[in-house]
């Protein structure tokens, strides 16, 4: 028998890329948002612009220039 978290887990994320499939969202993008959902988690830190147009998304290299600025 199978953990209930990861059933949950792996459901939610199949229901994410079902819902998304018109966009270029591999599994392990839709798995991270229903994580992000999950955890009330708001934006994601990723060079990967799938995520746009469905959660917040932060870009590496933005954080690394204000950084050095």
């Amino acid at each position: 028998m199978k953990p209930r978290l990861i059933s949950k887990s792996f459901s939610d994320a199949v229901d994410v890329f079902e819902r998304y499939d018109d966009q270029e969202l591999s599994f392990t993008d839709a798995a991270t948002i229903a994580e992000m959902r999950d955890h009330d988690i708001d934006t994601v830190l990723s060079f990967d612009d799938d995520f746009d147009g469905i959660v917040d998304r932060t870009d590496p290299a933005d954080v690394a220039r204000e950084h050095n600025s």
